[in-house]
């Protein structure tokens, strides 16, 4: 979900994502569909140094969605 979600912030698509970061396309969509758990440093690498946005400023906006949508 956080994955997903700071992507789609940030206007990349997942093959974007992939090559920036030097993985796999479909890695990444395995990741964004839980079908893997990608390692948590991998998840904060992408989210920080990919998308260039803070992790806990995502989770927190990921937080305040689900709220509003409770």
């Amino acid at each position: 979900m956080i994955l997903r979600y700071a992507r789609r912030l940030r206007g990349y698509t997942q093959a974007e994502s992939a090559a920036t970061y030097g993985i796999e396309e479909r890695t990444l969509r395995r990741w964004e569909n839980r079908e893997f758990d990608p390692k948590w440093n991998d998840v904060i690498s992408l989210v920080e140094d990919v998308y260039l946005l803070n992790i806990l400023e995502v989770i927190g906006k990921i937080n305040d969605d689900n709220e509003h949508n409770d």
